[in-house]
């Protein structure tokens, strides 16, 4: 008896590393510097669906947030404000929000400023199919969605803006 449970864990725990192994190989290569970007569509808090192929001929920076992680507030003052000096030249951000309850992001929204697009992400899919890990992550798209960066924490400002410019003469 100890011996068929033995076989049956030892089998189930190869079967859980062989699937393991499936499924990073399935994802691997799908978030890489200097690759297509993944298209989504999301809606924002008034149910209107944006997807991020409308926003093709911009350079676009895609932050997953949420509105119960400290260094996200935090970062929202500084994308506020590189949003206002560089959208008139082509750039966008597209805020997706890892919130599960949306009166909270709503809430949220309603008392604090937010001047770029915000989406929202209950079930975390498009967080999931980016790899995002932690909050904020962002990664930045070129004109072609082609990804050329990826932050993960709070952003440099004056990295990004560095790396904005770069990407909004090309």
């Amino acid at each position: 008896m100890v011996r068929r449970l033995l076989i049956f864990t030892l089998f189930g725990f190869l079967f859980f590393l062989i699937q393991l192994n499936f499924n990073e190989k399935l994802l691997a290569g799908d978030v890489k510097l200097n690759s297509p970007a993944m298209d989504f569509t999301l809606p924002n808090i008034k149910g209107e669906n944006f997807s991020l192929k409308q926003f093709k001929g911009k350079v676009v920076l895609l932050n997953f947030w949420a509105t119960w992680c400290p260094p996200c507030r935090l970062e929202i003052p500084i994308l506020n404000n590189i949003y206002k000096n560089y959208k008139k030249l082509g750039f966008e951000i597209i805020g997706i929000s890892l919130d599960t309850d949306i009166e909270r992001l709503k809430a949220f929204l309603k008392e604090n400023t937010v001047n770029f697009l915000v989406l929202y992400d209950k079930k975390g899919t498009v967080g999931f199919k980016y790899k995002v890990e932690v909050v904020p992550t962002s990664f930045l798209l070129d004109k072609d969605h082609i990804l050329r960066q990826i932050y993960i924490g709070i952003i440099n400002e004056k990295q990004l803006v560095s790396e904005l410019k770069i990407w909004l003469k090309k």
